[in-house]
C-alpha cells in the first residue's frame, strides 16, 4: 500500500505480470546489482536496431524501459 500525504491509499504499485515479471508503476524492476545493471545497459547501447547513442539519450531510454 502506497501512503499518499500521510494517507494510505487502496492501490499498489508492485505487480507480477503473467510472465512474472516484477513491475513496480508499470516498469520492469531491475535490482541494485552491478553486473545486471551493465548487462542491461550494454544490451540496450550495443543493439544493432538501437544504434549507440549518447549518455542522456541512453539514460531516457532506460528509465522509459526500466
Amino acid at each position: 500500500m502506497q501512503r499518499v500525504a500521510g494517507k494510505a491509499k487502496d492501490i499498489t504499485l508492485w505487480e507480477v505480470d503473467p510472465s512474472g515479471i516484477l513491475r513496480w508503476n508499470g516498469k520492469v524492476w531491475i535490482p541494485k546489482a552491478a553486473a545486471l545493471c551493465a548487462n542491461i545497459l550494454m544490451h540496450n547501447h550495443d543493439d544493432p536496431m538501437g544504434g549507440h547513442y549518447s549518455i542522456e539519450k541512453i539514460a531516457y531510454l532506460l528509465k522509459m524501459k526500466y
